[in-house]
């Protein structure tokens, strides 16, 4: 036997019959450091091969626990593409052209995203075309901030033709033309849309079991509906909340509305993204994606709430665009009533965003109005005997310089009315503090008066004692 000599045997016996060529058997030199008959006696042991036996079996197993794990693996990640696939599918914006007008924000950037709402009319005078709320939603992920811009639907605008034009009118030539004209009003570039017709919208506060808001005034106004909201913590359903978003039978008239609106979009917005676990906001995503449509995909929906979950309602930015309305009040708007606002205020409200501060300062500076430095005149124009005089008394005493009072041409005025002129609305909003009670109303042509507010009585007024 070739090599014999460099094979170790266990003694000179086998080690000569391996010289001659004969080998019965080698028993390989032990890593366990045991003799060779120890070794031989051991794998010849019935708990050995037992022991082989089960290590074989547990082998088997861990590989089909392995092929198992794997097996459920790729069908819980088929699973998760198949939801994930059917959210975005749900939540499309189907044939809409908006993505034609959308332009992405880079890394870092402050982003815009458009929110339009449809909310329907009580009856066919008051419907009109296009979207009834338009939301401009400024997100920056860096500061961890998000600021709500209520752009008047109403807004006069110039379009295509050189005529004015509702904003919301923009719609008609589709998603794209009223993203450009908001994005040519503010100066900012809108990177998402959301659209939400009616039905879209009741069913996406229903399947959320309410949104809860903080109702700063009695809310009932039956060109918006039926609901009668009362002041006070509120959890509105579907129809409540159509109402309270309509109703401009307010203090401050439409002024008023879009705060509610404003307010009520941050609330809802709070609801959905609410921080219930990756797991209970994919459920929740699920059970509402339906009822809105948006260019938005599955990830950048996830990736948003990761960050705004820790943002609470008092904490958002919201802000309404200064102007007037050109509608009568009492009367049902027409086509030729507008919103005006100025371009040079919208900017000012990007620019201070950008800028770190808070648009909504100016607004409390009613309390350091000076009452001499304006004059009050005071109409009863619903019949009430006195009413007119007993509030020029509550004005006086109160400091401010009050002019004419006596009747008004009709005495038909179901509610008070606060007129302003130009500029006048925090003189307005000082009368309204002052007695208690009224709308503030642009004057534009429809009212005629020498001083700088005129207060008509409605017969919701009500005597002091």
């Amino acid at each position: 036997m070739q090599n014999a000599s460099s094979v170790s045997f266990s003694n000179s016996r086998a080690a000569n019959r391996a010289s001659r060529g004969v080998v019965n058997t080698i028993t390989p030199t032990t890593s366990s450091g045991e003799s060779q008959a120890a070794y031989r006696q051991r794998t010849r042991q019935t708990r050995y091969i037992e022991d082989v036996q089960r290590k074989a079996r547990r082998r088997r197993v861990l590989t089909f626990v392995i092929a198992a794990l794997v097996i459920i693996g790729l069908a819980v990640g088929a699973g998760y593409i198949a939801f994930r696939g059917a959210v975005v599918s749900k939540m499309s914006l189907g044939d809409s052209d908006a993505k034609t007008a959308l332009v992405a924000s880079k890394e870092g950037e402050v982003s815009y995203t458009l929110i339009s709402v449809d909310l329907g009319a009580v009856a066919k005078p008051l419907a009109r075309s296009g979207p009834d709320v338009l939301l401009l939603v400024r997100l920056d992920e860096d500061a961890r901030t998000m600021a709500i811009i209520n752009v008047p639907a109403d807004l006069r605008i110039t379009l295509s033709d050189s005529e004015y034009h509702h904003l919301c009118e923009a719609a008609q030539n589709g998603d794209a033309a009223l993203i450009d004209a908001v994005s040519r009003y503010t100066g900012v570039n809108v990177s998402h849309f959301v659209k939400l017709s009616k039905s879209g919208f009741v069913d996406l506060v229903e399947a959320l079991d309410g949104v809860d808001v903080e109702v700063d005034q009695v809310v009932d106004d039956p060109h918006a509906g039926d609901v009668y909201i009362p002041a006070g913590a509120q959890t509105l359903s579907g129809d409540a909340a159509l109402t309270y978003l309509r109703a401009t039978n307010l203090k401050l008239g439409v002024l008023d509305q879009m705060n509610h609106q404003n307010d009520f979009a941050a609330s809802l917005l709070a609801e959905v993204f609410a921080d219930d676990g990756q797991v209970g906001f994919s459920a929740r995503l699920d059970s509402i994606d339906e009822f809105f449509q948006t260019d938005y995909s599955y990830d950048d929906i996830v990736k948003l709430q990761n960050w705004l979950k820790d943002i609470p309602v008092d904490a958002m930015t919201l802000v309404t665009v200064p102007g007037y309305t050109t509608a009568v009040t009492g009367v049902v708007e027409n086509e030729q009533s507008y919103y005006i606002a100025s371009a040079n205020d919208i900017t000012a409200i990007i620019n201070t965003l950008d800028e770190g501060g808070d648009p909504n300062a100016a607004e409390h500076e009613v309390a350091s109005i000076d009452k001499k430095s304006f004059t009050v005149e005071i109409q009863n124009g619903a019949d009430v005997a006195g009413a007119a005089a007993a509030t020029a008394e509550v004005l006086k005493a109160a400091g401010f310089n009050v002019g004419e009072v006596g009747n008004a041409e009709q005495q038909v005025y179901s509610e008070t009315l606060v007129v302003y002129k130009d500029n006048g609305i925090q003189q307005a909003q000082a009368v309204i503090d002052a007695i208690g009670i009224g709308r503030a109303v642009y004057a534009s042509y429809y009212y005629e008066f020498e001083a700088d507010v005129l207060v008509i009585i409605g017969s919701d007024y009500m005597p002091t004692s």
